[in-house]
C-alpha cells in the first residue's frame, strides 16, 4: 500500500521497517511511504494455509475487518489475484468473478488480476465476459499478454464444447467460434506466437464445432513453422471427433499422429474404437484392437490395456457371432488382467445387438446370450439393472421391426428370471416390463410367483397395482390392494399412487375418495401422489381445486424447487398440468405484487415480474398460445384461454443452455420485446437467446 503524506510527524507514527522513497519535485520534497502493513504478514500466512473454500470465506472476512480497524483497505492487486485463483480451484469460479467486480473500483487492478478473471470464466463458459474483460484491459490501456490472450481461448474452447455436448443450437457453437478466431487473429496481429496451449485450444474447438478444414488448415500451418506437436496436441481433438460420432476423422486423426512419429496410446485407441462403435462400424472396432492394442498388451504394465479395450473387442465379436474369441477375451479379461465382471460390463454386452446390422442380429443375439450362459456359470449373479437392460436391449430390436427369432419372454427365460426367488428383485423387473408396454408379461410374472409361494411383499403387489393401471383397470387395481390388505400387508404410497393412475377422467370421485383414505390411514403422499390428482382436477375444468393440491403438497415439503425466488419458477421435471398450475399460482403471486406496488405495464428497461426457467420449447407443449409462430420466439402473446388468468406481467423464459450463453441482465434486457396491451390480457415477452430447445 502507498501512501504520500507531508506532515513528518504523522509518518513517525508508522513502523520503523518502513522503505522511504524521496521524490524532489518542484523543488518541494515530498515523501512516498511504502509501509509493510502489521496485519500483511498474518494475512499471507492464513492464505498460504488455506485449503478449503470456508477458510478462504473466513479471510475476507478477516481483511474487511483489519481494513476498516486500520481505515485503510489492505487488499491489494497480488493478494486479490492469489484469492481469485484459490476460489477457481476450490470450484467456486462464480466467487472469483464475484470479488474481481467488488474491488474493481477500490484498488488498482493490473494485468494478472484480469487474466485470473479471465481464467475463472472458463469453468463458467462464460466467453462473452472473457471477450468483455479483454476489451476492458485495452480501454484501461493495460498490454494484455500471451497468457490473457491463451486464458480468453481456453475459455472459447469451453464454450464451444459444452455447448457441442448441449446440443445447443449451430448459434450458440458458431459465435464462441468465431470469437476464438478472432483472438488469434489479434495475437498474430500483435506479433505474439502461438503457444502450444494456443494451438490445443484452437484445435479442440475446432474438431468439437465439426470445422474440419480450420482444423486441418491449423496442422499445416504448425508443420510451416516447424512445431514439433506432441500426444496432447491430438488427444483433445480426437474426443470432439469421437463425441460427434466422426469416426472417419478420429481415424484420420489417429494417422497423422502416427505420421508425426508418436503412437497413440491405450487412451487415443480407446476413444477412436468408441467412436467407431457408435457408428455400428464393429469391423473397424476389432481391426484397431487387433492391430494397436492386443499385440502390444503387457499384464505388468497398466498402460498397454484398459477394461474399455476389452469391452469393445468383445461387443464387436458379439456381433460378428464369435464366441469361441469372445470368450477367450472374457477369460484374458477375468484371469490375466484381473478385470472382474460387473454390471456395467455386462449391460455392455447385453445392449450391443441393438445396433447390429439387421442381417446379423439373429447372430449377434445368439452370441449375447450363449455369453451370459458362460458369464451365469462362473457364478455372476444378475442384478435389475441387468434385467432392465436386456429388457430395453431386446425392446429396442423388436421395434426395429426386423425379423428376430426372440422375443420379451423367450430371453428373459433364457436369463432365469421366472426362476428368481427375490420379491423385490421380481418387482423391479415388472417395473421395467410395464415401461416397455408389457404389463401382460409382468402380470404373467406376478401369478408365477404366487404358484412358486415365493413371498409377496409390499414392492410386489405395488408392481402389479402398477401393471394393471397402465390399462385403467381400476377394478382389477383394488381388487390387489384389498388382497394385500387381507394378508396383513399394509398399503404403501405406491400402491395407492398406482389406484389413483387407474382412475380416469370420468373417475375425479374415486380418486378423491382414495386420496382421503391415504390421509386417514396416515400414509404420506408423495410429488407422483399430487401430480395424478392435479392432471385429473385439471382435466376435469377445476383449476381452483387444482391450485389447492399444489399449495398442499408444498406443505408437505414438495414443490420446493419450482419457486426459486417470489419472481422465479422452474418449470423443470413438471407434467403440463402440474406446470399450468405453477403458472397459475405464480401469476397470482406476480398480481398480488402488482397491486400492493400500484406498478404500471413495465417497460423494457425495468426487471421483469416473472421469470421462468424451462425453455420455450417446454412451454410451447404446455402453454402454446403464448407462441403465435411454431418455432419463432418473439413478440406479445396472449396466455389467457390457457391458464384462466387475467393481468400485465412481463415475462422471461430461459432455459439451461440458454442461461449459459446470456452473461448478464443487461444483455438479456436488450432482446426482450414488449409493448402495451389491454389490460384485460396477459402480456409476456420471452428472449429468443438461440434455445437448443
Amino acid at each position: 500500500n502507498h501512501f504520500v503524506r507531508e506532515d513528518k510527524k504523522y509518518l513517525s507514527s508508522w513502523p520503523r521497517d518502513a522503505v522511504n522513497h524521496f521524490v524532489r519535485e518542484d523543488n518541494k520534497i515530498e515523501q512516498r511511504i511504502e509501509v509493510k502493513h502489521p496485519a500483511a504478514d498474518k494475512i499471507w500466512k492464513k492464505l498460504r494455509l488455506a485449503q478449503t473454500r470456508d477458510k478462504i470465506d473466513a479471510l475476507l472476512v478477516l481483511i474487511k475487518d483489519e481494513s476498516n480497524f486500520y481505515g485503510m483497505e489492505l487488499m491489494d492487486s497480488k493478494l486479490l489475484s492469489t484469492i481469485m485463483t484459490k476460489y477457481r480451484h476450490f470450484g467456486a469460479a462464480k466467487k472469483s468473478i464475484e470479488l474481481f467486480y467488488h474491488y474493481e473500483k477500490k484498488i488498482e487492478i493490473d494485468t494478472v488480476v484480469y487474466n485470473t478473471a479471465i481464467a475463472s470464466c472458463a469453468p463458467l463458459f462464460k466467453w462473452r465476459k472473457a471477450m468483455k474483460f479483454l476489451h476492458q484491459m485495452k480501454y484501461l490501456k493495460l498490454e494484455p499478454s500471451v497468457i490473457t490472450y491463451c486464458a480468453v481461448l481456453d475459455v472459447c474452447r469451453k464454450a464451444v464444447c459444452e455447448a457441442v455436448k448441449l446440443k445447443a443450437s449451430s448459434q450458440n457453437i458458431d459465435e464462441p467460434m468465431s470469437a476464438l478466431l478472432k483472438v488469434k487473429s489479434e495475437m498474430l496481429r500483435q506479433d505474439f506466437k502461438l503457444t502450444p496451449h494456443a494451438y490445443i485450444a484452437l484445435l479442440s474447438a475446432c474438431e468439437y464445432a465439426g470445422y474440419e478444414k480450420e482444423s486441418r488448415r491449423l496442422y499445416a500451418e504448425m508443420d510451416e513453422l516447424q512445431i514439433k506437436p506432441d500426444v496432447k496436441y491430438f488427444n483433445i481433438p480426437i474426443g470432439g471427433c469421437v463425441h460427434l460420432g466422426r469416426w472417419q476423422r478420429a481415424l484420420e486423426l489417429l494417422n497423422l499422429m502416427r505420421s508425426k512419429g508418436f503412437e497413440p496410446n491405450i487412451v487415443n485407441m480407446n476413444a477412436v474404437m468408441a467412436a467407431c462403435s457408435q457408428a455400428g462400424e464393429w469391423g473397424k472396432v476389432l481391426e484397431l484392437f487387433d492391430t494397436y492394442i492386443s499385440p502390444y498388451m503387457d499384464p505388468q504394465n497398466d498402460e498397454t490395456f484398459s477394461e474399455n479395450s476389452f469391452v469393445l473387442a468383445i461387443s464387436a465379436l458379439i456381433h460378428n457371432g464369435n464366441l469361441q474369441r469372445a470368450i477367450q477375451l472374457l477369460n484374458q479379461m477375468t484371469i490375466d488382467y484381473r478385470f472382474p465382471m460387473s454390471t456395467a460390463i455386462f449391460k455392455r454386452f447385453i445392449t450391443s445387438p441393438v445396433t447390429a446390422k439387421p442381417k446379423f442380429q439373429n447372430q449377434a443375439w445368439n452370441t449375447v446370450l450363449d455369453l451370459t450362459d458362460e458369464i451365469i456359470q462362473r457364478g455372476f449373479v444378475l442384478d435389475h439393472v441387468c434385467f432392465t437392460a436386456a429388457i430395453d436391449s431386446i425392446s429396442a430390436t423388436i421395434k426395429q421391426e426386423n425379423k428376430i427369432e426372440y422375443d420379451l419372454e423367450k430371453v428373459l427365460s433364457r436369463l432365469g428370471v421366472f426362476s428368481i426367488t427375490n420379491s423385490d428383485l421380481i418387482a423391479k423387473v415388472m417395473g421395467s416390463l410395464r415401461r416397455v408396454g408389457s404389463s401382460d408379461l409382468a402380470l404373467r410374472l406376478f401369478e408365477d410367483a404366487k404358484q412358486r409361494n415365493i413371498q409377496l411383499k409390499d414392492t410386489l403387489y405395488g408392481a402389479a397395482m402398477w401393471a394393471y393401471s397402465s390399462s385403467k383397470n381400476l377394478n382389477k387395481v383394488l381388487d390387489i390392494l384389498n388382497e394385500s390388505r387381507q394378508n396383513n400387508i399394509m398399503p404403501t404410497t405406491v400402491s395407492y399412487n398406482a389406484a389413483l393412475a387407474a382412475c380416469g377422467n370420468d373417475q375425479l370421485t374415486h380418486a378423491m375418495q382414495l386420496y382421503e383414505e391415504m390421509q386417514r390411514v396416515k400414509v404420506e403422499p408423495n410429488a407422483n401422489t399430487f401430480g395424478i390428482l392435479i392432471s385429473l382436477q385439471e382435466e376435469n375444468g377445476n383449476l381452483q381445486q387444482a391450485n389447492a393440491l399444489m399449495v398442499q403438497a408444498r406443505g408437505y415439503g414438495l414443490y420446493q424447487t419450482i419457486w426459486q425466488r417470489v419472481d422465479t419458477i422452474s418449470i423443470y421435471g413438471l407434467s403440463p398440468p402440474e406446470t399450468r398450475t405453477a403458472l397459475r399460482l405464480a401469476l397470482q403471486v406476480a398480481s398480488q405484487h402488482i397491486e400492493k406496488s400500484h406498478l404500471k405495464v413495465p417497460n423494457k428497461h425495468q426487471e421483469p415480474l416473472l421469470i421462468i426457467n424451462g425453455g420455450r420449447g417446454r412451454l410451447q407443449q404446455v402453454v402454446p398460445s403464448m407462441f403465435e409462430h411454431q418455432g419463432e420466439f418473439s413478440g406479445i402473446y396472449d396466455c389467457e384461454e390457457d391458464i384462466k388468468f387475467s393481468g400485465n406481467f412481463r415475462i422471461r423464459l430461459l432455459s439451461d443452455a440458454e442461461n449459459l450463453f446470456i452473461e448478464n441482465d443487461d444483455q438479456k434486457d436488450k432482446s426482450l420485446n414488449l409493448s402495451s396491451h389491454s389490460q384485460d390480457n396477459l402480456v409476456a415477452a420471452a428472449v429468443d437467446h438461440h434455445s437448443p430447445s
